[in-house]
């Protein structure tokens, strides 16, 4: 794991460290790629804002999905172009995890639900969308968007009242 907020540090656990040389690799390429994408700043950020929102019923789910999009970016830098052996050290490192600790290891994302979400991303075929084609698409989705918001505002909107243009829609 990697932790702190102004000075970052790796925690590598002795079933982590028991790894053989690409699966160390792997681990410890994972955890310098939060540190340099400031993920435990993020992290710190999000905790802190979750404290206004205590008790509200999506925040926990919010949280969650945050901490795991962090992971499944982290997970992609660091398979690179061979995600099929990064999805096997995974299953590897849940594995012995469980054996050595005989229970989940939720916080980290390697319970059976997370893992398998993370797997299914690194190994699903890609989808390689056009950037041309997805400024378009926002472009055009912008000006849909604009469109209703003029066709549903007053018509009085900006029309003269005595040499004054009027935003308020009324007179005066």
């Amino acid at each position: 794991f990697a932790a702190g907020v102004l000075s970052p540090r790796i925690g590598l656990d002795h079933v982590v460290c028991a790894g053989h040389g690409a699966e160390l690799d792997f681990a410890l390429e994972h955890e310098l790629a939060h540190i340099e994408r400031r993920d435990t700043l993020i992290a710190f950020w999000v905790e802190l804002a979750r404290l206004g929102f205590v008790g509200h019923p999506s925040a926990r789910w919010l949280v969650s999905e945050l901490a795991w999009a962090r992971e499944a970016a982290v997970d992609a830098v660091v398979a690179g172009n061979d995600p099929r052996a990064y999805a096997l050290f995974l299953v590897a490192s849940a594995e012995r995890s469980r054996l050595a600790r005989a229970a989940c290891a939720g916080p980290v994302f390697m319970a059976r639900t997370a893992l398998a979400r993370r797997i299914l991303v690194l190994t699903a075929p890609a989808r390689h969308s056009s950037q041309p084609a997805r400024r378009l698409a926002l472009l055009a989705s912008s000006a849909l968007a604009l469109g209703l918001i003029a066709s549903l505002a007053p018509s009085s909107w900006g029309a003269p009242v005595d040499g004054r243009l009027s935003a308020s829609g009324g007179t005066g």
